[in-house]
């Protein structure tokens, strides 16, 4: 007996889909009259979970639906079920161009503490966030940082001067694109290789939280479960720093 077996095109496999989604939606009606019926706390979570999980699933089948119409570019499309507010995160690496997940700012003072991080959903530009960092540190410490270095993309004249009326005595911050004349002979000068060549302590710092903190990848889900691993992880280096200080 021969049987053949007809492949479905996309279209036919996104209607079928779709059919599957709406039982899935009639299981759920009958789950939140059974909730109402009987409230309990494991049973709503349950509950609360499919019904994430479908409305997951009906933004991914209409994703497909405009990708198979040739629209490249789908605004804050869903890349993860697992973690809806995981975002595509293009940093240039040779071995990992792109990475999902979420980005941490992380600012330390000058004997190794970590006085203020921030992690945030996808990608935002540096220049913004260094400002406020600094203000937090210093609502932190009572005092205006001596010296505040960081990457090339934190460097912006508003920068510079903002950190100045801040009371900050030494700024390190490389410009990007080309500098002018005056410029660059100041990111030349001795005093600003030496505040540049402070910036190597960060990064080492970013590899031992990655290394041995946790902060190479987060064990908790969306946004909020990424910002308590994050926060958990600093709490347990500062308890790791203050011991190393006290001996």
């Amino acid at each position: 007996m021969l049987f053949c077996h007809a492949t479905p095109r996309d279209d036919e496999e996104v209607v079928l889909a779709d059919s599957r989604l709406d039982r899935w939606r009639e299981v759920l009606s009958g789950l939140d009259t059974a909730l109402g019926k009987r409230p309990s706390g494991r049973l709503a979570h349950l509950v609360g979970e499919l019904a994430e999980t479908s409305a997951g699933t009906r933004r991914l089948l209409e994703q497909t639906a405009l990708r198979l119409a040739g629209i490249r570019t789908i605004p804050d499309r869903l890349i993860s079920l697992a973690d809806p507010d995981a975002r595509p995160i293009r940093k240039g690496k040779p071995q990992h161009p792109t990475q999902f997940g979420y980005t941490a700012l992380v600012a330390e003072d000058e004997r190794g503490f970590i006085v203020d991080h921030q992690v945030q959903r996808g990608n935002p530009a540096d220049a913004p966030q260094l400002v406020p960092s600094v203000q937090r540190a210093v609502s932190l410490t009572g005092r205006p940082p001596g010296t505040v270095v960081a990457d090339r993309g934190f460097g912006t004249a508003a920068n510079d001067l903002a950190l100045a009326e801040l009371g900050v005595q030494r700024i390190g911050l490389q410009r990007a694109g080309k500098p002018g004349k005056a410029r660059r002979e100041y990111e030349q000068s001795r005093r600003f290789r030496r505040m540049r060549n402070r910036r190597v302590g960060v990064e080492a710092r970013t590899s031992h939280l990655k290394r041995s903190f946790g902060f190479r990848r987060t064990r908790l889900r969306r946004l909020a479960g990424a910002q308590t691993w994050a926060g958990l992880g600093i709490f347990a280096y500062s308890l790791q720093r203050a011991t190393v200080l006290s001996r």
